[in-house]
């Protein structure tokens, strides 16, 4: 009797153990309308929001399509000119003034290496070379020489002055005539040494050698560099030039001066310009059967260089005449 209601007992504290269990099982499962409302169970509804919202794609540029209805031959646009440059010695650089995008004008000082020491043997040089003293020296003292030749000859007359010194003062005379020569030329030439002096400070500094635009500096302030390091590009976008492989035979009438057409691989409406012939090469490329022909096309809209551009020689039909967008002359 006394087993079997500890059995009984036994059973009810397993019963009892496992209803409490349930409970917290079902406690610890969140509801329908929690889990909805929660941020792990939104992407659906954001998605679709988000896919709303999306800009619109870029216009993309010509298509296959058009390209094959303009019938041009493919190229690359280029600048017009483009320098890229370094120190001409060995310096340190000491102050950067410009920055790559930067429009600048021919003559602008771009970047400036360590010059202190050879601008102040300029400056010195500049100081000799405005003073004439020197000549102006030469020239009294040719003066007093032919005073004491005139003297002697005087004296001479009188039978108080010899022949020898007669000589002698004559002599004296002439030389410090030589000597005022002397001090002339090298006057002339310390005005030149000032030239050579600032040709030295030049080579420590880099000016813009045409109205263009920075397209990269390589350097820092404090870097060392030497003369055949290459640390700033500038180049020249408008106008644009194109090096076109044209087919020999179609480059028998083609001249400075011609027209030609130019389709550009830009983003937007396709939109022909209007460029010309510059340049005639003349030799012809045996291997590839073409000729080179430089095309300028003006730009001054500063449009980026290095884009595929599809060139033709002869009018395009009416369809592409429409979109022929007039830029201005090409220089």
């Amino acid at each position: 009797m006394t087993c079997t209601t500890c059995v009984r007992g036994l059973d009810r504290w397993v019963a009892i153990a496992a209803v409490t269990c349930a409970a917290v099982s079902l406690a610890s499962v969140p509801s329908r309308n929690q889990s909805d409302s929660s941020p792990g169970k939104q992407p659906a509804v954001q998605s679709a929001a988000q896919s709303t919202a999306q800009p619109a794609a870029q216009p993309s540029g010509p298509s296959e399509s058009d390209i094959k209805s303009f019938d041009g031959i493919k190229s690359v646009t280029r600048p017009s000119r483009d320098a890229i440059m370094g120190f001409s010695a060995s310096s340190r650089v000491m102050e950067l003034l410009v920055a790559g995008g930067q429009s600048v004008t021919k003559g602008q000082l771009l970047i400036r290496g360590d010059d202190a020491e050879d601008a102040i043997v300029v400056k010195l040089q500049e100081l000799r070379s405005d003073t004439d003293l020197p000549v102006q020296k030469a020239k009294k003292a040719a003066e007093l020489a032919k005073l004491e030749y005139e003297r002697y000859k005087e004296a001479q007359a009188k039978g108080s002055a010899s022949p020898t010194e007669v000589d002698r003062a004559r002599v004296s005379y002439e030389a410090a005539v030589i000597d005022v020569g002397q001090a002339e030329v090298t006057q002339q030439q310390e005005v030149v040494q000032v030239d050579r002096l600032k040709a030295r400070v030049d080579k420590l500094r880099i000016v813009a050698p045409f109205d263009g635009v920075v397209d990269q500096i390589s350097v820092d302030v404090g870097q060392t560099v030497s003369e055949s390091d290459k640390i700033i590009r500038v180049v020249n976008v408008n106008p644009l030039w194109i090096d076109v492989p044209v087919p020999t035979g179609k480059t028998l009438d083609l001249q400075p001066d011609s027209k030609c057409w130019v389709l550009m691989d830009l983003p937007g409406q396709s939109s022909v310009r209007l460029g010309k012939v510059i340049e005639v090469s003349a030799v012809a490329d045996a291997a590839s059967g073409t000729r080179r022909v430089r095309v300028a096309l003006p730009n001054p809209s500063k449009t980026v260089a290095g884009v595929t551009a599809f060139v033709r020689f002869t009018e395009p039909t009416e369809a592409w005449s429409k979109k022929i967008a007039e830029v201005g002359a090409s220089k």
